[in-house]
């Protein structure tokens, strides 16, 4: 019988792997479903704990320590003891949640057991690998179509459903808020974009992360208008999300964000960049996809039209049930497995593959170099614009 390893290639630190529980549900859910056909499967990922060691979770989740705990890069981890693993136990399929971490390269090229590759593609969607992988889960059609159309003609290419919480708070409660977001407060998320909006509406921001306390001094003029209960659990969160009216998601990158999906299953509508997550949902639907800076102005229109609101409300719901159901994510599942395992590995280790795979990812290397460079430049010239300002 085939057995499958989901092989999750970031490093969390203390009490946020923990937190991490809640945000791979969906792959906890896969490892039953899969178990229940009678073959094994394992979640494992990476630590900064010197030994292996299982977690007291639902499925059993191995953790690995990692090689190079020093590393810089949060793409570039790496665990012998994970490699040890594999080639002791020989999986059939290793799923990678998230492309362009270098583990997944590291770990075809370094074993001496020829695997059949898959990519949950979490935002990114480039990897060394990708001429070699097996299949592609990917969040959208329209990331499909852009990025993977060589893998879908082939019929090795699904989009994956987010498995959104059960709602267990009915939807027709009061409203305490107009807008939410929930997330990690970091430079990518921009909670702080948000804060005008508190002038006319009643806003919770739920989450926690390196930049809330600024936000919160930020939200100091607003009063009793913005709320920040912090990282609070599942059930709250959901619980914030039911009692908003709108979710404005104000994210620069994102993919497909779980906690849109967890909005529809709530019956909110939800206002995000299209350059975030193109195609996520249908625009003008379930909400609104506009350009980062029409944000605000998007979530002022919706608000001001109840009417229009009401209808989002109900079709994102509707989606909810539609896509985002257990059946609907497992569907995709046992499709990949019909596919991949009627097959041989496509990655066999020949030397053409291996000097492209290196070739992909020194281009990788370099592009992310020179995007981080830009990065330092634009906050260096911010700062200096600011000082001139002062």
């Amino acid at each position: 019988m085939p057995s499958i390893l989901i092989v999750l290639p970031h490093l969390e630190r203390g009490d946020f792997d923990e937190r991490r529980q809640e945000r791979i549900h969906r792959e906890h859910y896969v490892v039953r479903r899969t178990r229940a056909l009678g073959w094994p499967c394992t979640i494992c990922g990476l630590t900064y704990h010197s030994t292996v060691h299982t977690l007291g979770d639902e499925v059993g989740s191995l953790r690995f320590p990692v090689t190079n705990p020093s590393s810089v890069s949060r793409f570039d981890y790496l665990s012998r003891d994970l490699l040890a693993y594999i080639e002791t136990h020989k999986p059939d399929l290793i799923i990678f949640k998230g492309m362009g971490y270098r583990l997944a390269r590291w770990l075809a090229l370094n074993s001496r057991h020829r695997f059949r590759i898959a990519f949950i593609a979490a935002g990114g969607t480039t990897d060394p690998l990708s001429a070699v992988a097996d299949f592609i889960l990917a969040e959208t059609p329209v990331q499909i179509s852009e990025k993977f159309s060589e893998h879908a003609s082939k019929g090795r290419a699904l989009v994956l459903p987010k498995l959104s919480f059960a709602l267990e708070t009915p939807t027709a409660i009061q409203k305490d808020f107009d807008i939410i977001n929930v997330g990690i407060f970091n430079e990518n998320k921009c909670q702080a974009r948000l804060l005008p909006l508190a002038h006319r509406y009643r806003l919770v921001l739920v989450g926690d992360g390196a930049l809330w306390p600024a936000v919160r001094k930020a939200a100091v003029p607003y009063g009793d208008a913005v709320s920040l209960p912090g990282n609070v659990p599942r059930a709250e969160v959901m619980s914030y999300i039911a009692r908003s009216r709108l979710m404005v998601h104000a994210a620069r990158y994102e993919g497909v964000a779980r906690v849109v999906m967890e909005a529809f299953s709530c019956g909110v509508p939800v206002v995000a960049s299209r350059r975030a997550m193109p195609g996520a949902f249908q625009n003008g639907v379930q909400g609104l996809l506009v350009e980062p800076d029409q944000l605000l102005e998007a979530a002022h229109e919706l608000l001001a039209n109840p009417s229009r609101l009401e209808a989002m409300s109900r079709a994102a719901q509707e989606f909810a049930a539609a896509q985002c159901n257990e059946d609907a994510v497992f569907a995709p599942i046992l499709q990949m497995y019909g596919t991949v395992f009627a097959s041989e590995p496509l990655f066999r280790g020949s030397i053409s593959q291996v000097v492209e795979i290196r070739l992909r990812a020194a281009q990788m290397t370099a592009e992310r170099w020179v995007k981080a460079r830009a990065h330092d430049v634009g906050l260096r010239r911010d700062i200096l614009r600011s000082g001139r300002r002062a």
